[in-house]
């Protein structure tokens, strides 16, 4: 690490850094720096989770809040989205297992990497009945 620090600008950061709440923080002042009365947030995933979590915070200063593909909000709700999930792949694990561990799928085969892939966003992903 020393040597990297003697020629580049290296920051360290601990576990008291990375914390939800240090996060939300900091995009609060991120918000006042700019001048921002209210802001539009866009995330996705994670930073979806971050947004709602900010915009629980801080509900004055959101405008809009976007989210795509984003984790539950709530602990609870977190808790209920792998149960879901379990129940939706247990019955396909073994299937797909086999799949990923073919000496085609380790070779990179791009074939049996796409049965793979589709195969779990048909699990995963809810499609309404027609």
């Amino acid at each position: 690490m020393s040597k990297l620090a003697a020629s580049h600008l290296v920051i360290l950061a601990g576990p008291s850094l990375i914390q939800l709440e240090v996060f939300v923080k900091d995009l609060e002042a991120i918000r006042k720096e700019f001048g921002f009365d209210k802001v539009t947030f866009l995330g996705h995933s994670w930073s979806g989770f971050l947004g709602m979590k900010y915009a629980l915070s801080h509900p004055e200063a959101i405008d809009k809040l976007i989210l795509l593909n984003s984790v539950p909000a709530s602990p609870d709700e977190f808790a209920l989205f792998f149960q879901e999930q379990s129940r939706r792949m247990d019955p396909h694990m073994e299937k797909l297992n086999e799949i990923e561990h073919s000496a085609e799928f380790i070779a990179g085969d791009t074939k049996p990497m796409w049965i793979s892939s589709k195969s779990f966003l048909a699990i995963i992903v809810c499609f309404p009945k027609r």
